[in-house]
This record gives C-alpha cells, structure tokens and sequence, in this order.
C-alpha cells in the first residue's frame, strides 16, 4: 500500500486541557507525564491549549500574551513537543479561540455584543443571571482582534513547532441572542451590503437575510485567513476547525461545508454524548464527513460523564464512544481536563484498551470506504432557512431517518447540500432520503430527477422541495413530476391520523395517529406542527394512494389524564397522505422522522423501512440477526477487502426519568423527573448471523478476526458469503479478504 499522510490514518488522539484561571495542575502535567499518560494511552496524537481562554499562553518564547504565571519550563508546550517527538506523538496546538479575556480587559471595545448590548460568552451562566465579569468573553472576529490572531498563530507556530493547528473554540453566530452587534460589525455590514444590521429576528425582511449570510462569510474569511497564516510557515501543518455538530445549533455544519477545500481534517466535538442516543458520536462522524466532503473526521469521548469533570465516566461508557468514532469511519479523541486526571483517571486504562485495538487493526483499517447504500439528506440550507430559530422541527426529521435505519443494520450515511447537484455522487446511493428537505436548489431537482431516471429511489416527507435553496416559497413541490403530484398547502392540526390501505405495509397497524403531547405544557397541549399534513393532489396515473387522511374527533383527548392523552380518530377523508409514484418515489405527507425520534414506536420505524426498501435499486449489502442494540458499519477497500464493525450497545438502560411539564395548579413532584444513568455493563450477544453481498470475481475468502487472531477459508458461492458469530461482547471485527 502507498505511503499515507500521518493525519489521513486511523489516529488516536488525547487531548489534555488545563482549563481553570489559576493553574491549580499546571506544575503536576509536565511534558514528560503528558507523553508518558499518552503512551500508557497508547495515543499517537496529543492535542494541548498553546493559549487558553483566559489569554494566557502555554508556551514560553512569545510575547503576543502574557505566559500563564505557572508556566515552566517543564510544563511548556515546546518542551511538550521535544518530548512527543522522542516517541514519534505528533502534537497539535489549541489557538485562537475567539474567547479570551485578557485581550478582553485591554481592549472591551473589541468584545462580541448582541443587540440588547449583552456581551456574548461562551462560559455557560444562568440564563436569569446577568452577565457581569465574564470568565470567557467571546471578541469580534471583524474587530482589530482578527489580526492579533494571525499574530497569535504565527507566533505559537514559531515558537512550539508543531505538526498541526486546530481553531477549536472559534465562534461567531448568527443566531439574533448570540449574533454580534458591536461597532466593528455595523460598520462592516453596511459597508459590504449597503444595508443596517437589523435590531430584531424578522425573517422576512432582507435585512436580516442578508445579516444571516454575510455572518457565514464572516466566519467562512476568518478562517481561510488564519489557514493562509498556517500554510505560510509550513504547507505540511494540519489545519483542523472544530465544529461541534451537534451543538451551537448546528452552524457549524455550513461553516466546515463552505470551508471543506481548506480543512485537512475536521475536528468533531461530541460533549453532548452523554445524554444522546448510543450510536451519537458515529452519527455526529458521518454527518461531519458528509460536510467536509469526505475529510478526515476525528470525533471525541470526554473522559468524565456528563458534567462532572472531576469524575470518570464508567470503563464501559468511555471504550464504546471511542470506538462508535472508528465504526463510522473517523478516529477516535479522549478528552481528559487536568482536575479528572489528578481526581479520577480510572478509564486511562479503558483507553489503552481501545487504542491497542485500532493500533493492531491499522493495516486493515488504511484506505477504506464507508459502503453506501442509503443517502438522507442533511440539509444546511433547509435547518436554517425552514428551521430558522428552531432547527429540531426539521433535524429532528433527518434524525428520526438514521436511528431506524442504523437499528435495522441498513448501511446509512448523510448527503450535503454541495453534493445533492451531483448525480454521480447520488448514483452510489440505492435510495435517497428527503427529510422534510424543504430547502434544495434547481439544479439538485435536475440530479434527483436524473438519478431517478436512473434507477435510484427517492423517500420524502412532508415539506420536502417546496423552497429554493435561500427558503423561497416555490408554491409547488419541486419534484413534482417525480411524485406525480403538487402541492397545495398544510392542513395546521393537533392531532391526525393516516389510515393504511389493506397490507400496503407488512408489520404497521392500519390506523396511525400523529401528533404528540407538548411536554412544557405552558401555552399549548400538543407539539405545534407535529401533527400536521400537507394536502397533496394527485395528478398521474403512476400514483397508487397507500393512506390517506383522517381528522381527529377532538383537540385533545378526554380519557386517562384529561387534556393531555391523544383524542380518537374521527372523520376519515379522501385526501392522500402516503403515495407511491412509478415504484421508485415514496412520500409521506407528515413528519415521519419525527414521530420515529420523539416517539420511537415501531409503527413509524416500520414505515421507514419498509418503504425505503420499496424504491431501492437494490437489496441491502448486508443482512444480520443482531438485534437493534447492536451497531453494524460496512466498509470495503477497492475489490479486495470488507471490513465489518460490530459494535454492542446491549447496555442497562440509561433513561430512567425524563419531566412532564406541569399543569395548572400544580402539586410537587413526587421524585426528580431528571435521571440519566451511564451504561455500567455489556450483554453479550451469542450466534450473529451475518450475510454479504460481495462484489464480482469473488471465488474465494479469509475471513479474519483481527483482534482474536483467528481466520479461515470459505468458497463463495452466487457472490454472497456468510458467517455466523459465535459471541459478540463489547466489540468486533471481521475482516474478508478476496484470496486467489
């Protein structure tokens, strides 16, 4: 195999912050124990602060900021680095955060504010609490501040001589409470666009559209001008940008989407896992990897639960994480703060476990390619412009999409709006899933009716083309001629219902309610929007109608709890709410997803399935008998090599209590509705069946355990293989290689 870039293979990353104002570990994580914990970790990448958020620099020869007061010689980054080298640790360094409070107190002028005048911080505060003396003022990237970042970049490089940079806290939202009204940004905004930075969320005027984008580009120049900084020093430094996928609404997405030409790698912070499905770190890893256009994604497991930094997670909780980002196709990245390492570092030894793994799986591991089989469409445009200030109504659709198919062992990745104009991209997909994608441009319509043409499949929901890609009303489906039919509006209820043509799906009952309770129960009963329907009309012979609507006979349900419980069905309509076009295109008329992600009922993970296998072009790669809890990934290497996952999730359970809001006149809880354990123990899993469909010339395999060093011959018959697994524990893989 030819030589790789280091940062293209399997890594395994330890990141190490000293994240408190006054050092309280500085003087105990020395160069030489920082190598030493990554060695123990067996780790090959370690990821430090060069200067934190207070300001202060972690490295010695510099004069930009101030060096931290505790800072030695021994405890410096350019130590860290010369010691790192010995043992062949690639270092990559933490700068430019758009937090920093000493630059801060020198220059207040230079901070982020909205448009009430609150300084924006990244530290999290009561939201009841104001805002005084923050710890973690974020500054303005349109201020003077972005050039005494070039400094701060080129002089960390200098002095520390790293192998790559990561803009790891880089923040500048467009979201009204958080977006930045400072003078720096009037001036700029009007100067660029010739308009005033609007003083209210109004999208419908052009104001605060064109504020919307050009915060983007904002983001989009500042980092392109901080990688010019990079690669003037050194062209072979890694630059790596932090997106954080899953939190600050999600933004981020776009940024590395726009940005995905001048990223090496994406670095994918997945704090959040914690209190997130199993199988979130290898979602937040495919959905980084479809923004970046296939870079490089290293995805993080803290090393604590929740948040409770001076406590470990469970030895369990911390192996999966880190291997839930090599199932999907990234590297794995433990997160250690300096109180959890001096308190509670009992998982270090967790991690080893790990990493040996990958280490001793790295030959395999280099080169291979997530097999594809469904695409959902992960729409940057449509979260923003259809989601606006709410971005779960529509990622919670695409979301609902990926846990049914990941429990069914369906291969499943995400598409981005940059690759939906591609039809070559699409035609590696068997079926295409259009999540309530409102938002999608022209020529994405041209493709998908090309793909189409050509024997693709398409599932959509609900809203799905009915904007262009800026949020523009197009009055009609855009795939309307693929769906057979055109759209007339949405019917706004509480509660409704679909009723199922006779065996139109083999395992859903025919009466299907839609619709939620609304859990705050403040100002309304039932989720705004869940249950509502698009009235769509049929206008092609092709079209078979499977369900179609039915109204429920009140506004809430009278039984049980009174005004909370779900109300019966009442008048059956003849308005189509489930149609099939040509065998190849399945639409819904309701949020589908959604229901499946807020409710989980197998009645919604059904229709999923079943209709996505419907249009596919072909059956799926892979078949087992694993049960849902367990998490399957393929992936191959040209014709020669499938490298399966198996990942067991068989866990005890985690959510124990969730609250209900509270009605009127209200009584104390009878017990703390918050309740969120770890998972403390692996069920094993004994006679995986598991079968194959390989691609041609194949006449004969190896199949290979890699980690229990155990392989054997088997003849290949119709270019399918089978195997059976006689016990998956917390993890495996098996390699089949073509021999001849």
């Amino acid at each position: 195999m030819k030589d790789v870039e280091w940062w293209k293979k399997p890594v395994r990353v330890f990141q190490f912050n000293l994240e408190d104002p006054y050092g309280f570990f500085i003087k105990k994580f020395d160069a030489e124990t920082l190598v030493n914990l990554a060695r123990r970790m067996r780790a090959n990448v370690l990821v430090v602060f060069a200067r934190d958020a207070w300001g202060r620099r972690l490295y010695l020869k510099g004069k930009v900021a101030p060096h931290h007061p505790r800072l030695t010689e021994k405890s410096c980054v350019e130590k860290l680095v010369e010691e790192a080298r010995k043992f062949g640790i690639k270092v990559v360094i933490m700068v430019a955060h758009t937090a920093n409070k000493y630059m801060y107190e020198k220059h207040p002028d230079w901070a982020q504010v909205n448009a009430k005048g609150e300084i924006i911080v990244l530290e999290h505060i009561p939201s009841e609490f104001k805002i005084r003396s923050p710890q973690w003022p974020l500054l303005c990237i349109n201020s003077p501040y972005i050039q005494y970042l070039e400094e701060e970049v080129s002089e960390s490089i200098k002095a520390t001589n790293p192998d790559g940079v990561l803009l790891d806290s880089f923040r500048y939202q467009p979201d009204f409470d958080k977006a930045c009204y400072c003078d720096y940004c009037q001036i700029a905004f009007t100067k660029e666009t010739g308009f005033e930075l609007p003083e209210e969320e109004n999208w419908e005027t052009m104001e605060w559209r064109e504020a919307w984008k050009w915060r983007y580009k904002v983001v989009v120049r500042a980092i392109a001008r901080l990688r010019n900084v990079v690669k003037k020093h050194n062209p072979n430094l890694v630059y790596m940008y932090n997106n954080h996928p899953a939190g600050w609404a999600g933004r981020a997405n776009k940024v590395v989407e726009d940005l995905r030409d001048l990223l090496d790698v994406v670095f994918a912070e997945c704090s959040e896992a914690d209190h997130q499905p199993p199988g979130f770190i290898s979602e937040m890893v495919r959905l980084t990897k479809a923004m970046s256009g296939g870079k490089p994604v290293w995805a993080s497991r803290n090393a604590f639960y929740m948040y409770r930094t001076v406590m470990s997670a469970t030895p369990i909780i911390v192996k999966q994480g880190l291997r839930e980002a090599l199932i999907a196709g990234g590297s794995p990245w433990i997160l250690f703060f300096s109180s959890t390492l001096t308190q509670d570092p009992r998982v270090l030894d967790a991690v080893a476990e790990v990493y040996k793994e990958i280490e001793e799986m790295e030959d395999y591991l280099i080169g291979l390619e997530e097999v594809k089989y469904v695409g959902i469409v992960a729409s940057n445009a449509t979260r923003d412009w259809y989601g606006k200030s709410n971005p779960a109504i529509y990622v919670d659709e695409t979301r609902g999409f990926y846990y049914a198919l990941v429990n069914q062992h369906i291969p499943v990745g995400f598409i981005a709006d940059k690759d939906l104009d591609d039809v070559e991209k699409l035609s590696q997909y068997s079926t295409v899933i259009l999540a309530n994608t409102a938002c999608i441009s022209d020529k994405s319509i041209e493709a998908l009716k090309k793909y189409v043409e050509e024997g693709g499949g398409i599932v959509a929901t609900y809203q799905a083309t009915t904007l262009d890609i800026d949020g523009v009303d197009r009055e009609d489906f855009g795939i309307s001629e693929l769906l057979g039919a055109h759209y007339e509006g949405i019917l706004n209820l509480p509660w409704s219902y679909v009723i199922l043509k006779k065996n139109s799906f083999k395992k859903v009952h025919n009466i299907v309610p839609l619709g939620d309770i609304d859990y705050a129960f403040r100002n309304k009963r039932s989720e705004e929007g869940l249950a509502n329907q698009v009235k769509a009309k049929v206008e092609s012979e092709k079209v078979k109608i499977i369900g179609r609507m039915a109204f429920a006979t009140a506004d809430y349900g009278f039984e049980y709890t009174l005004g909370r419980s779900t109300p019966p069905i009442g008048i059956e309509t003849m308005e189509p709410s489930i149609i099939v076009s040509d065998d190849k295109v399945f639409y819904f008329s309701f949020q589908l997803g959604r229901h499946f992600w807020r409710i989980g009922h197998p009645d919604y993970l059904n229709m999923i399935v079943e209709s996505i296998l419907y249009v596919a072009k072909n059956p799926p790669p892979i078949e087992t008998n694993a049960p849902e809890t367990v998490e399957v990934s393929l992936f191959k290497r040209d014709n020669e090599l499938y490298f399966i996952h198996l990942l067991n999730h068989t866990y005890n359970q985690r959510i124990l209590s969730i609250p209900i809001g509270a009605c009127r006149q209200v009584l104390p809880r009878y017990s703390q509705p918050y309740a969120v354990h770890p998972p403390r123990r692996v069920d094993p899993i004994s006679n995986i069946r598991i079968k194959l469909k390989l691609g041609k010339d194949w006449e004969e395999a190896k199949i290979v355990l890699p980690l229990r060093k155990a392989e054997k011959k088997v003849k290949i018959e119709n270019n399918e293989i089978s195997y059976t697994l006689p016990i998956l524990n917390e993890y495996e893989a098996i390699a089949i290689e073509k021999t001849y």
